[in-house]
């Protein structure tokens, strides 16, 4: 949550894997870099629970309820370029430039007016943290209820054996 409260911009950058949590975290900052062989990927269905982090707030506001919907339903992988396509990432880098292009964007903010960069900031993203914490405490409950499940053992077990799951729905 201190990211949705943070006064001030933050920015971003993925040189790897953003799945789950971190694909959440990606979203909760104002922008985001992404390395060219970056990718992003919300797989909670595939291992049998419910999307946290918010993802189920941030992801339909980032690229529309319905290519959310296909994300969080399928749990299918995004890569860099067509997270740069469909506004998941704002740039698109060279691998290993992610951190500096960050820090620039980072630093590009910084020279503006302080307090117009927080009330635009503000503007930008009002009831977002609302919104997230709500989201974050029913995700919590869906995530508890689902844990304890056959297909949410299955799914964890899938992943980790490199196969694909086969849910029962119990």
């Amino acid at each position: 949550m201190r990211i949705f409260d943070s006064p001030v911009p933050l920015v971003a950058a993925v040189q790897g894997a953003a799945i789950g949590a971190g694909f959440g975290l990606a979203l909760a900052c104002d922008l985001c870099v992404v390395g060219e062989l970056g990718w992003f990927q919300a797989n909670f269905v595939r291992l049998g629970i419910h999307p946290g982090f918010a993802l189920s707030a941030t992801l339909g506001r980032v690229v529309g309820p319905g290519r959310a919907s296909e994300l969080l339903l399928t749990g299918r992988r995004v890569v860099a370029a067509e997270a740069g396509r469909i506004g998941i990432a704002q740039r698109v880098v060279p691998h290993g430039d992610e951190v500096d292009v960050a820090l620039e964007m980072a630093l590009q903010i910084a020279t503006g007016a302080p307090l117009a960069v927080s009330a635009t900031r503000a503007t930008l993203r009002a009831g977002l943290a609302g919104v997230a914490r709500e989201a974050m405490r029913h995700e919590l409950a869906e995530q508890a209820a689902l844990a304890g499940t056959a297909d949410a053992v299955e799914g964890v077990r899938a992943m980790l054996e490199g196969r694909d799951p086969r849910f029962e729905g119990r």
